[in-house]
């Protein structure tokens, strides 16, 4: 089960604060939408975007992992055509 963020908005200036839960995802706004896509709220745990800092993570290490492990002429062509012929991988292989 995914850990919840529990946040409290109030209701009415009459009634006490309602606990409303949603997932732990990185793109819940403040707002209870999200900042990733055009909708105004949040679809919870159903949504295919929903993904939480430690999996942003895993995702993030997964992907230098790939990329620097091709060929430097494959290396080279996606460069080109996704990051102006940037390698961006590689700068963040040092970092971490």
């Amino acid at each position: 089960m995914a850990l919840l963020k529990r946040d409290f908005i109030p209701v009415s200036k009459q009634q006490n604060m309602k606990p409303l839960h949603y997932p732990d995802c990185i793109h819940l706004s403040e707002r209870c939408g999200c900042d990733l896509l055009s909708i105004s709220e949040c679809k919870g745990e159903s949504c295919s975007f929903c993904q939480s800092a430690a999996q942003q993570e895993l995702s993030q290490r997964e992907w230098l992992s790939i990329l620097n492990t091709l060929g430097l002429e494959q290396q080279k062509k996606i460069a080109g055509k996704y990051y102006s012929g940037k390698m961006p991988w590689k700068s963040q292989q040092k970092k971490g």
